[in-house]
């Protein structure tokens, strides 16, 4: 996982956020900010040292309270797994919804994933939040032997359905979601080959979810999200990667 910790260019440098399990178990996440990539070393040092327990970093968030097997840290897998529950994140309950916050007004966030799905209605994805009642979903769901793409906005409290794509295979998945300023794009990405890489949608507008429409600082968060339709779903999703530059 240590090739894309940092990406940097002459003119700029981003930071790339990367989660993954050390072969101790601990969860090494580098905190966001920009961070000149000779400083790597230094900060997986320190993070290797503070990581203990299998518990998440402080930069990671979960939504209201989250309960204590909310989420799990699979060595064997070397994952992050998140369980489909019937709890969205437009509820007043607490979803399986891991995030950062978010730092600048552009940015871009990306997600490989594993959906066993063990319901009809196990969705797995990004969440790009700004509360309960305004935010973004980029997810992937199967239904019968074929695996959907599904961009979902809510304003106000009232979810629409923009993008609906089949996806040409099932199993691991990557999700991109581009934002700059008011507007967002997603992305199924094809590691292998990036011009096998679709665009499900392009110029969603979200402006609804700036500081000023949804009245008053909250700030937005961006992370990785799974949800059921059904009550009693034994489905989850194992992510493997988790990057924010």
């Amino acid at each position: 996982f240590f090739p894309d910790l940092f990406r940097h260019s002459r003119h700029q440098i981003f930071h790339c956020q990367r989660l993954f399990v050390h072969g101790s178990g601990k969860v090494i996440v580098c905190p966001l900010g920009q961070v000149h990539p000779a400083a790597a070393v230094s900060l997986f040092n320190r993070l290797v040292k503070n990581m203990t327990d299998k518990k998440l970093p402080p930069d990671f968030m979960m939504l209201r309270n989250p309960q204590p097997n909310a989420y799990t840290i699979d060595e064997q897998e070397e994952c992050l797994k998140l369980p489909a529950k019937a709890v969205a994140i437009g509820d007043n309950g607490s979803p399986s919804y891991v995030a950062v916050r978010q730092k600048h007004h552009r940015f871009q966030a990306e997600t490989e994933f594993l959906l066993k799905a063990g319901e009809k209605g196990d969705r797995a994805g990004i969440a790009y939040l700004q509360n309960s009642q305004n935010y973004l979903l980029a997810e992937y769901g199967e239904v019968g032997a074929d695996g959907y793409i599904y961009v979902t906005v809510c304003i106000n409290g009232t979810e629409k359905i923009l993008a609906e794509k089949k996806t040409e295979k099932r199993g691991m998945q990557t999700l991109r979601l581009s934002v700059d300023q008011s507007l967002a794009q997603v992305w199924l990405i094809r590691p292998e080959t990036e011009e096998k890489s679709q665009c499900i949608i392009r110029e969603v507008d979200i402006s609804h979810m700036c500081t000023e429409a949804s009245g008053g600082f909250t700030g937005c968060t961006v992370g990785m999200y799974v949800h059921s339709e059904q009550k009693q779903s034994t489905g989850c999703a194992q992510f493997c990667r988790f990057t924010v530059k």
